[in-house]
């Protein structure tokens, strides 16, 4: 295989990869939409653009489901995700295992430990608790992490 046959493969597979990502960035345009007009009450798409022209201060009914219950609930679930699949990445990157994950490292069970204790303890961060099951979740998470990381670095192989 000459190099100039290399250098056309890898322009055609940074092309598919280009177009892969924009096919994928148009399909979550879309379910975003979609997200945001179903529901108990569907809005239509003409309804939907009105409300985010509105603004959060539109008087329609609309404008309220909208700004105040379905767009901060699906931004949550597009940066929660995105978090996931980056705490994913980097762990399985750190190790050198495509295999590893938050689960079997033991991250996730202690985030889950420091929620059940803030949530048995009512601990609550400026009155709110659900701030102090995350912050508890977060600070385990760490502790765990960093123990992990401690124990790897002990046992360099």
């Amino acid at each position: 295989m000459s190099s100039e046959d290399l250098i056309v493969r890898q322009y055609r597979n940074r092309i598919r990869k280009r177009v892969l990502s924009t096919l994928l960035g148009l399909i979550l345009c879309v379910l975003v939409i979609l997200d945001i007009q179903i529901g108990s009450s569907s809005i239509v798409l003409k309804d939907l653009i009105e409300a985010v022209l509105e603004g959060p201060e539109g008087g329609s009914s609309a404008s309220f489901i909208v700004w105040e219950i379905r767009l901060p609930m699906t931004f949550t679930c597009l940066f929660v995700g995105a978090s996931l699949s980056l705490a994913g990445l980097l762990i399985q990157t750190i190790t050198n295992n495509p295999l590893a994950s938050p689960y079997t490292l033991g991250v996730t069970a202690g985030a889950s430990f420091g929620a059940a204790i803030a949530i048995t303890t009512g601990f609550a961060l400026f009155g709110q608790i659900w701030l102090g099951v995350s912050l508890a979740a977060l600070v385990m998470a760490l502790t765990v992490s960093a123990f992990i990381f401690y124990l790897g670095s002990k046992r360099s192989l």
